[in-house]
C-alpha cells in the first residue's frame, strides 16, 4: 500500500518560498549557481536539480526519460520539501541548448538568448499544465556571474540586471516571506556584502524575491542594517538627524513611511524605554536640527514631520 508523503508545514503555513532550481551540469557554472542563490538569501531554501540543458530537459524529445525524471523530482520535492516556486536557470554558451537550437530551422539563426526564451516558454507551459499553482521564474546566468531575468511566457521581454540584483520574471508572487528577507539581510550583513550599502537594490529584492511591499522591505532593511547598541539621547538625536537628511527630498520633505522608521529607531535604540509621544518629540527635534525651525519637513504648529 502506498503511503502519501507528508506536506512541508513550514511552507504551507507561513507562505515561505522554497525553490526548485533546474540548472545545467556545465562545471563552469556550478559555483556561480550556488553563489547566485546564496546572494538571494536562498541558503537551505531550495532544492537543486541539475541536468544537461537545464530547462531543456522539460521539453526534450530526444531523451524522453528526462522530462519524466524532472517532473517526478519536482513533484516529490513539492511533497517533502514544500517547494512552491520553480526556477529555470539557463546559462551562457550552453552546448546542449546550442545543439537543440541548431536543429530548429526557425531558431538556428537567432541570438543565443532567443534560444533560451523559446525553451523557457515551452518548459513553463509544460510546468503550468502539470502544476497550475506553481510560481515560475526564468533566468540566464553568464560567465561573468551576471544574471538576466526573463518573462517565462510567449511575450518575453527580458530585463538585464546584475547578479546581485536580478528582478524575477514572474509578476505574480503568491505570498510574502518577511522572515526570509530578514535572514537574507542578516546574511548580507555577516558577509559584508556590498548590497547593504545599496538600499534600492536590497528593497527591490525584498519586493520581487520575497513578495513584500516596498514599506515592509524598507522596514526590514532599516531594522537590520543599523547597529543595535543602545544610545544616549544626544547620540540618538544625531543619528536620527542624519537619517532624516538622507531620506528627505530636495525640498526637505520626509515621507510618512520614513518618519515611522525614524520613530521605530528611536524606540528601539534608546537607553531607556520611550513612549510613542516621547519618540515623536525626539524625531521632531531631530527634524528641526536637520532642516531648521522652518524646515520644509516640519508640519505647522510643531507636529511631527510631514508625509
Amino acid at each position: 500500500m502506498n503511503t502519501p508523503l507528508p506536506q512541508s508545514a513550514s511552507s504551507q503555513d507561513s507562505g515561505n518560498f522554497f525553490d526548485f532550481l533546474v540548472s545545467c551540469i556545465d562545471p563552469r557554472f556550478t559555483a556561480l549557481h550556488t553563489r547566485h542563490m546564496l546572494q538571494l538569501g536562498r541558503e537551505g531554501r531550495y532544492s537543486d536539480f541539475s541536468i544537461a540543458g537545464g530547462a531543456l530537459a522539460a521539453i526534450s524529445h530526444q531523451n524522453p526519460s528526462w522530462p519524466v525524471t524532472l517532473w517526478e523530482n519536482l513533484a516529490l520535492s513539492m511533497q517533502i520539501h514544500g517547494v512552491n516556486r520553480l526556477v529555470f536557470l539557463g546559462h551562457e554558451d550552453c552546448a546542449a541548448v546550442k545543439q537543440w537550437a541548431q536543429a530548429q530551422p526557425n531558431l538556428r539563426h537567432l541570438p543565443e538568448l532567443e534560444w533560451h526564451n523559446a525553451i523557457f516558454t515551452s518548459a513553463t507551459a509544460e510546468a503550468q499544465r502539470r502544476f497550475p499553482n506553481l510560481n515560475i521564474q526564468c533566468r540566464v546566468i553568464f560567465l561573468s556571474g551576471d544574471v538576466l531575468h526573463c518573462n517565462c511566457g510567449p511575450a518575453n521581454t527580458a530585463q538585464p540586471t546584475s547578479s546581485r540584483m536580478a528582478l524575477p520574471a514572474s509578476a505574480a508572487i503568491p505570498s510574502s516571506d518577511r522572515q526570509g528577507f530578514v535572514e537574507f539581510i542578516k546574511a548580507a550583513m555577516r558577509s559584508r556584502n556590498t548590497l547593504i550599502r545599496d538600499e534600492r537594490r536590497a528593497l527591490a529584492i525584498g519586493v520581487t524575491e520575497y513578495g513584500l511591499s516596498a514599506t515592509e522591505a524598507r522596514e526590514v532593511f532599516f531594522a537590520h542594517t543599523v547597529a543595535h547598541d543602545a544610545l544616549p539621547q544626544e547620540k540618538l538625536t544625531d543619528e536620527v538627524t542624519a537619517f532624516l537628511r538622507m531620506r528627505a527630498t530636495k525640498q526637505g520633505v520626509v515621507r510618512k513611511a520614513d518618519i515611522e522608521l525614524a520613530i521605530a529607531l528611536v524606540r528601539r535604540r534608546a537607553e531607556t524605554s520611550l513612549s510613542r509621544a516621547e519618540a515623536d518629540r525626539l524625531v521632531e527635534k531631530a527634524g528641526r536640527t536637520a532642516f531648521g525651525p522652518g524646515g520644509g519637513c516640519l508640519r505647522p504648529r510643531g507636529s511631527p514631520l510631514r508625509s
